[in-house]
């Protein structure tokens, strides 16, 4: 899918292949200079958020009160931190199934699913390891995908009653997936105001900036 994507492009600059089209890719972003910006952040803390950017921020004061309207480009935090432990999770899974179809010569939908997701997330995160310029959170979009494929695997299986791996069996493993549905729907509406644009008190504001990194 990824390759036919850049069918169109490719047809209509025909001078370069799909091949020297990323090689050229990847030798901009190792040849663009590491410029200063307030929301660079590092790519081994995009997992956890760690540098998240604002595109917009006022200020008013109404009624003596101070209040800030702020748009900050991050994820639902419950959403990404859950989905990165999820990739975590699901390593040592797809270790065990791969080892299994080795044993057996039978590829299961199981591991074919893993491998998309593993495959896809380390796909399109590790190469940020090798660029040396200033990066943004936005980078990690691409690969938070393939996260979030593999959180909505996590919860169905614990929704569903499956044990993942044998220490949650039945009830125990519905409820889990139950609590985790509940602190993301939670986590959404807390963060709401920053997500859209809702204005706020100052201390409002301040509270939902967990980390002084976030700001």
């Amino acid at each position: 899918i990824y390759c036919l994507l850049w069918i169109p492009h490719i047809s209509m600059i025909p001078d370069y292949g799909f091949a020297e089209v990323h090689r050229q890719i990847f030798s901009y972003h190792g040849r663009v200079e590491a410029d200063a910006h307030p929301y660079c952040s590092s790519w081994y803390g995009w997992p956890v958020m760690a540098r998240p950017m604002s595109y917009l921020f006022e200020k008013d004061v109404v009624d003596g009160v101070t209040m800030f309207t702020d748009v900050h480009l991050m994820g639902n935090p419950a959403i990404i931190w859950l989905g990165a432990a999820s990739v975590l999770i699901m390593l040592p899974l797809w270790d065990y199934h791969l080892q299994r179809a080795l044993r057996q010569g039978v590829i299961h939908a199981e591991l074919l699913f893993m491998s998309v997701c593993i495959g896809g997330y380390v796909a399109n995160f590790l190469p940020w390891a090798f660029v040396s310029r200033c990066l943004f959170y936005y980078h990690y979009i691409p690969a938070s995908l393939f996260a979030l494929l593999s959180l909505a695997w996590l919860l169905t299986n614990l929704l569903s009653g499956r044990p993942l791996p044998q220490l949650y069996k039945g009830w125990i493993a519905r409820s889990l997936g139950v609590a985790l549905v509940l602190v993301i729907l939670a986590a959404f509406v807390y963060w709401a105001p920053i997500f859209l644009g809702i204005t706020t008190t100052g201390d409002g504001f301040y509270e939902r900036m967990w980390f002084r990194s976030w700001i």
